[in-house]
């Protein structure tokens, strides 16, 4: 098979920077897995550009992997965002649908894979619609929710068109896929139904294995508290920084960690400053070094307003270090049903997370957590999961 999916730029041949969240990282492994069975895989990559008409470029290709390049205006995505009033996206975006359109022409793909939604995954839906591709849509997120928490960037008719964009993947027949159960039940409720024969639960593989690491409980008297998020106002780092100001209003000898990259822009400059004072801030990392700042946290935290299934939950138990979560994090149904709901926390509530982070310090999630983690979460048995569906769909 050949399978077409949005590409992350991390994940191109020969880019420097390390995976950004969950999606990239699951791009390089799914596309690894799919290649080693005898598969292609060829990923676009949107670039974005300050005005002009819409290029495709082949940026090359590797083991089974081919790159393009898609370069599109952030003036023709404004033309949704800032709708004055709601039109047809496929009239406002017929150039970048095309572009899209000569890609697919060129590879022949059997299928299109959307690795999370936004604006320009929704242009490579509507372009395999229009040339016949079955679509295969992963939702890492809910973008409607997204749009909520940052409506003051869109206008009102942008949110309109938007939402309705969103549930072409219904309309056009895509095959849903589902991380959980939590997020599910959220899309259904905030969006719509999906069909039972094109609704699938398939959840996020993790390198199980490395469950197995133990680390030594810390002597040192400073506790250090880790976080490692994008700077959005999804990931909740306002939270994380009123935890720290009452921790040390508190005088306890704890220490706060934050790997992130913090925008150097005026937007929130109070917040910014506030948070680089109480929080040491630490650049974007790659697997070894983050996998060693897990096992450094006595603790982490993940106060997300809504969050489908981070990557950064198992990542820091395999490290041997509990996570603390907002009931707005996917992994609480799986906390519940491991008898893990001690991890769960009200983040607006400061003074109780510092209270349950003292009894939970230096901590990590009991067996069955790791028992289940072990059985549905093993890379081999979640990329076969992909593969089999892909056949299916592909036919």
């Amino acid at each position: 098979m050949i399978i077409l999916s949005n590409e992350y730029p991390s994940n191109i041949p020969g880019a420097s920077r390390a995976p950004q969240g969950g999606p990239a990282r699951f791009a390089r492994d799914l596309s690894a897995s799919l290649v080693a069975n005898g598969h292609t895989w060829v990923g676009i990559q949107r670039v974005g550009t300050k005005s002009g008409p819409p290029k495709a470029r082949f940026l090359g290709a590797s083991k089974n992997r081919r790159f393009w390049e898609a370069k599109i205006s952030y003036e023709a995505y404004k033309k949704i965002t800032n709708a004055k009033s709601v039109k047809s996206p496929v009239k406002i975006l017929r150039k970048e649908i095309d572009i899209i359109r000569f890609i697919i022409r060129e590879e022949k793909p059997d299928l299109l894979f959307l690795n999370g939604f936004a604006l320009h995954a929704w242009v490579l839906l509507r372009a395999a619609y229009e040339e016949g591709i079955p679509v295969v849509m992963q939702h890492a997120g809910i973008w409607k929710k997204e749009i909520q928490i940052y409506k003051d960037y869109f206008s009102q008719a942008g949110r309109r068109l938007m939402y309705a964009m969103e549930r072409n993947l219904t309309d056009y027949g895509a095959h849903e896929i589902f991380l959980n159960d939590f997020s599910r039940k959220a899309y259904e409720a905030l969006i719509g139904k999906v069909p039972k024969s094109h609704c699938h639960i398939i959840p996020l593989p993790m390198p199980i294995s490395l469950c197995e690491v133990a680390k030594a409980p810390s002597k040192s008297a400073v506790k250090r508290i880790g976080i490692v998020a994008r700077w959005d106002r999804i990931k909740n780092h306002p939270a994380f920084l009123a935890v720290a100001r009452e921790a040390q209003k508190q005088k306890l000898t704890w220490e706060f960690h934050s790997v992130t990259r913090i925008p150097e822009t005026n937007k929130m400059l109070a917040l910014k400053n506030e948070y680089r004072k109480r929080v040491i801030v630490h650049g974007l990392m790659k697997t070894p070094k983050l996998a060693q700042f897990y096992r450094d946290m006595d603790l982490m935290l993940l106060p997300s307003k809504f969050d489908v299934s981070p990557h950064v939950i198992l990542e820091a138990a395999c490290q041997g270090t509990g996570t603390i979560i907002s009931k707005n994090v996917g992994w609480v149904d799986e906390y519940r049903k491991t008898k893990n709901g001690i991890w769960i926390a009200d983040f607006d509530k400061p003074k109780d997370v510092v209270k349950k982070m003292q009894k939970l310090m230096g901590k990590k999630q009991n067996s069955t957590f790791f028992t289940y983690v072990n059985k549905t979460h093993d890379p081999s048995r979640v990329h076969k999961q992909y593969l089999t569906l892909f056949a299916k769909v592909a036919g």
